[in-house]
């Protein structure tokens, strides 16, 4: 749940960056891909999860596809969600997401 919610390109966490930012969302884009890079000091699994999402910008690019009514603000009701959103990602985040087992046969 967590890395669908990193809010980055296509991710889901992306769409509700797009979503609440418009095209500010670029920059949001570029910071998590800082964090996750700093997240591979954690966990060597990290390196994974940020070679994707890198390769995942380069194919669809950092910009999100603009809709047919970007310019329709949100409402309350919506930016709540999105604020939801931002803390179930929080809850759910772990900054060592898999970890090899030691000693396995």
């Amino acid at each position: 749940t967590s890395l669908n919610l990193f809010p980055i390109g296509q991710l889901d966490g992306g769409h509700i960056s797009y979503a609440v930012l418009a095209r500010k969302s670029s920059h949001v884009t570029l910071v998590m891909i800082g964090c996750a890079l700093v997240l591979t000091w954690f966990s060597p699994s990290w390196m994974v999860w940020t070679g994707l999402m890198v390769v995942m910008l380069f194919v669809f690019g950092r910009h999100h596809p603009r809709t047919f009514d970007e310019e329709v603000p949100l409402d309350s009701r919506r930016k709540w969600l999105a604020l939801f959103a931002v803390v179930m990602f929080i809850l759910c985040f772990t900054p060592a997401p898999i970890q090899p087992i030691v000693g396995a046969p």
